[in-house]
């Protein structure tokens, strides 16, 4: 339990009358020290978890694979740990997020309009797991809606500049670690 968490219970239970008062000055302060106990528990499994990070092996770029099913293995191995980086977020970097931000990034490459029905069908899973996600890319900046001036039952949705720039980052980190190079 922290120090002021102490004291702010302490006056609580110093400023009491006693009687009925009594019981839930005293719950107040075992919540306290639960959520106490907890933020400690939470510190040790973090310090846990980097322990295991920092001791499993990594694949090294010196490695010399013996086959080429290695060489690409461990290609791919890399460009995904990049792209996690690049986003920060495993869930947005791979799976139904990555492909909405793919699809908008090829689509306005190519001056078209997604609407959100499209980007569902995009993200190849059912159309209210992909509407959680665009939440998801919405609330971190990726993604924003636009209303259809022409159709007002329809909304489009478009990469943001900061969404662009990530897409356009990890596309770029994974040229670079898998040496793929484009075709223009």
């Amino acid at each position: 339990m922290s120090v002021g968490h102490t004291e702010t219970s302490l006056t609580a239970l110093q400023n009491c009358a006693c009687g009925d008062r009594h019981e839930p000055i005293v719950g107040h302060v075992q919540q306290g020290a639960a959520q106490a106990e907890s933020s400690a528990i939470a510190l040790q499994l973090e310090g846990l978890a980097q322990r295991i990070r920092d001791q499993r092996p990594s694949i090294s770029d010196n490695a010399f694979p013996s086959t080429p099913h290695e060489a690409i293995a461990m290609h791919l191995y890399q460009a995904r740990r990049a792209q996690v980086d690049v986003f920060g977020d495993r869930d947005i970097a791979f799976g139904p997020c990555w492909d909405m931000l793919l699809d908008l990034f090829i689509q306005q490459s190519q001056q078209r309009r997604v609407s959100i029905s499209d980007s569902t069908i995009a993200a190849e899973c059912p159309p209210t797991t992909a509407l959680r996600w665009i939440k998801v890319l919405e609330a971190r900046g990726l993604v924003v809606r636009r209303g259809d001036e022409e159709d007002l039952r329809r909304t489009f949705l478009e990469l943001t500049a900061f969404g662009t720039e990530r897409v356009t980052q990890a596309i770029a980190t994974y040229r670079n670690v898998t040496g793929v190079a484009s075709k223009r």
